[in-house]
């Protein structure tokens, strides 16, 4: 495959994949964790079912890789906080 087709898949997947967890942990902090269900996130992420599973066995998967994404937000601010004391 050349690079730039490869390159592109890559970043489309890419990008499918971080649609998918901004919709999980939309629907998680909207609902509490009572209505965040495959479809409904896929929907959101405006993906077919067939691309979340391309990306994630199942629900608790995706809701691994959401609270994971979170924490990263969550690192990262922390570390930009502390630079800014230095």
């Amino acid at each position: 495959m050349p690079a730039l087709r490869r390159n592109r898949f890559e970043r489309r997947r890419a990008e499918t994949r971080h649609a998918l967890v901004r919709a999980a942990r939309r629907n998680l902090a909207e609902s509490g964790g009572t209505n965040a269900g495959i479809h409904a996130i896929a929907e959101r992420a405006d993906v077919g079912l067939g691309s979340f599973c391309n990306h994630f066995t199942g629900g608790p998967d995706l809701f691994d890789a959401a609270v994971a994404d979170a924490l990263g937000e969550c690192a990262q601010a922390v570390d930009e906080r502390l630079q800014r004391r230095r």
